[in-house]
């Protein structure tokens, strides 16, 4: 048997790319359904395998989505990120703004040094009406007789300046007659700053952390009570972001940036990469890394 040079070459190159990984994962979109009624969505999902990627945890995923995001004839319902068995999940839930066809931009995803993409894809939309149909609505019924609300208007506005100057003469009857105590002025409490409310916050972790045997729970609660220190400092929805979604409108704030670290090692442990640590042990070094990122 006879190899040429050329067969052989190809071999050894589609050789290499499978061992660095490059050809271990690919992904996989689809738009269901791709034709809709006015008033109806469409969910855009992406799939890309765990297998052949590198370290989640010190490459996270990035996603590129401003096409989709600032397209006019779209609007995002909903969004997720999330793992399913051995693969990477986004999900876009779509609601298209006009008649016709339309089309979703492609997704740009970038993993380290691997970049993946979704393709553009046409979305058709009709209206309920059938082609051609004009038709008026029914009539309702022959035409009332039109009444004057003139008189009627004086009247109304006539009875209740009565009403009101009675009311207005009864009260100060009742000031003359009796001497009405003047009441003190209330002292407003001051509002709480964001920074004031996460400090109780992160006490009432620890204080539950040490008092349970497992910190699942607090893992939880601590990347919610981040989140929520965000949204009440920003005045954004930040409850809503991905991990990804924070880092990158964030951008510019530094704090932000070191806490998303933090926010990174808790996915990694709720999505199972990092399993041989301890639930407790994982939330002690959490809680602490917050605590020394955001509290003076």
């Amino acid at each position: 048997m006879i190899i040429s040079k050329d067969s052989l070459i190809s071999f050894v190159v589609v050789a290499l790319l499978a061992c660095n990984g490059v050809l271990a994962s690919t992904l996989r979109f689809a738009l269901e359904p791709n034709q809709l009624l006015t008033g109806q969505r469409t969910t855009l999902v992406l799939r890309i395998p765990v297998e052949g990627l590198p370290d989640l945890t010190v490459n996270p995923p990035v996603v590129h989505d401003e096409l989709l995001t600032k397209a006019e004839s779209l609007r995002i319902a909903d969004q997720d990120y999330t793992r399913e068995g051995n693969e990477l999940v986004w999900t876009y839930h779509l609601v298209p703004t006009k008649l016709g066809t339309v089309t979703v931009p492609p997704i740009e995803i970038q993993i380290g040094t691997q970049s993946f993409s979704s393709e553009s894809v046409t979305l058709t939309i009709a209206s309920t009406r059938k082609d051609g149909d004009e038709e008026l609505r029914p009539d309702f019924g022959p035409e009332s007789f039109p009444m004057r609300w003139g008189p009627w208007i004086k009247l109304v506005l006539l009875l209740l300046l009565l009403v009101g100057g009675g009311l207005a003469s009864y009260r100060w009857w009742l000031h003359r007659m009796v001497k009405i105590p003047k009441a003190e002025p209330k002292l407003m409490a001051p509002e709480e700053s964001p920074l004031e409310w996460f400090q109780k916050r992160i006490l009432e972790i620890r204080r539950a952390l040490e008092n349970s045997q497992n910190g699942e729970v607090t893992i939880d609660e601590l990347t919610s009570a981040i989140r929520q220190f965000f949204e009440k400092a920003s005045r954004n929805p930040v409850e809503t972001w991905t991990t990804t979604e924070f880092r990158t409108r964030f951008s510019r704030d530094e704090l932000a940036q070191q806490i998303t670290l933090v926010l990174n090692r808790c996915d990694a442990w709720k999505f199972g990469r990092e399993s041989d640590i301890e639930v407790k042990d994982m939330a002690y070094y959490c809680l602490s890394e917050t605590e020394k990122i955001l509290l003076p």
